[in-house]
């Protein structure tokens, strides 16, 4: 559908439950300041999904090495941020937003 953003997050280290919530989270924000930062006037469409892979945790959530925490401020959450930011970033300059003929929103495809 023209105008969808469809984002997958892919990481190399186990997010707890909670961390994988806070790193759509953060996806999302990451899209939504790219798209403000463009000039679109929105954060995104209904049709706009985020998917966040990474490896399964192992044993408890407790489990050294696993990641509890995936918002903005945080390592992985601060990587998610870039990462989208600036594939969003590079998405809208070769695909640009143009207002449609009726000066509404239009369309970002």
């Amino acid at each position: 559908m023209p105008g969808t953003i469809n984002i997958v997050v892919v990481v190399t280290v186990p997010l707890s439950a909670s961390a994988l919530v806070q790193a759509v989270g953060t996806t999302t924000e990451a899209k939504a300041q790219a798209l403000v930062e463009a000039g679109v006037p929105g954060t995104g469409t209904a049709s706009d999904a985020v998917v966040v892979l990474s490896p399964e945790p192992p044993g408890d959530a407790g489990h050294a090495g696993t990641v509890v925490f995936a918002g903005v401020r945080s390592e992985w959450g601060g990587r998610i941020a870039s990462a989208v930011h600036g594939a969003v970033r590079d998405g809208l300059a070769a695909h640009p937003w143009e207002p449609d003929a009726s000066g509404g929103a239009g369309v970002v495809w």
